[in-house]
């Protein structure tokens, strides 16, 4: 629906312009949230039993305010999130008032909201989950059954965005080592190696696994990726990114051996990033 498209271009572009990488993880988290209730709340509207009440409904957006052009980002954020809640107000208010319906397709009623990401217990080795959003530094957020989940690749160090290296020189140092000077000037590099993780997450379903067990790393369960394409053999995802040459491998873990022969042969044949000079 237009409204919530719009509403959701005004969330990307509110974590576009924040500042740390923790902070950016984190709203980008509550973004997802948002994105997830405004999907739920759509789908709820869509059971409604007239089109007033449609229309009731979805226009609690379209007459949102919007904030200052000077709002800091989170309180922007914040006003986001109350509009959402107040959206989500008037469709249990609705929903109260007349007799449910069965959605039109005659599939399952609407979930309810998922909770934050970190609120769940982490997935169990071998689980299946939806990859939602790919961050920095081979961050991303997904959804299992149990709820929403930030997860950080295990034994791989991906490019990061320009501002990162602005503050830490030691990654700086060994990234513009291996993919060149140019890759650490700005976010070319970053973007490069997160569309090519994106288009392997695309190829199929995508599993969860953790070697010795699951660990938290700055609130990610830090984890393999599996993805599994049709009539094809899994993929060890980390593993094909450091191969392909959008991400260097990192030491620690049970794979670090087989990920560094990768890299180094990625290096030797000068693929992806190391192709750059």
């Amino acid at each position: 629906m237009r409204s919530a498209a719009l509403l959701l271009a005004a969330l990307a572009a509110l974590a576009a312009g924040c500042g740390s990488t923790a902070a950016r993880d984190d709203l980008e988290a509550r973004l997802i949230v948002l994105e997830s209730r405004l999907s739920s709340v759509e789908r709820r509207a869509d059971t409604a039993v007239t089109l007033r009440e449609r229309i009731d409904a979805l226009e609690a957006v379209l007459a949102a305010p919007p904030p200052g052009p000077d709002a800091e980002v989170a309180a922007r954020l914040a006003a986001l999130e109350a509009h959402v809640a107040g959206l989500e107000g008037r469709m249990r208010a609705l929903e109260a008032a007349e007799p449910a319906t069965a959605p039109a397709d005659g599939g399952a009623a609407a979930p309810g909201l998922p909770a934050p990401p970190g609120a769940a217990a982490s997935p169990p080795d071998g689980a299946e989950v939806e990859v939602l959003s790919a961050g920095g530094g081979g961050l991303l957020l997904v959804r299992s059954r149990a709820g929403l989940h930030r997860v950080r690749m295990l034994g791989v160090e991906a490019p990061e965005r320009a501002e990162v290296y602005g503050q830490r020189a030691d990654l700086r140092a060994r990234h513009a080592a291996a993919f060149g000077p140019a890759a650490v000037r700005d976010d070319a590099a970053f973007e490069a190696s997160r569309a090519h993780l994106e288009a392997l997450l695309r190829r199929g379903p995508v599993t969860l696994s953790y070697g010795d067990g699951p660990r938290m790393e700055g609130g990610a369960v830090v984890a393999y990726l599996t993805v599994t394409p049709p009539d094809e053999a899994p993929i060890d995802v980390n593993g094909a990114l450091v191969r392909d040459g959008y991400a260097l491998a990192a030491p620690g873990h049970l794979r670090g051996p087989a990920y560094q022969e990768l890299e180094a042969q990625a290096r030797a044949d000068r693929r992806g990033l190391h192709a750059v000079d």
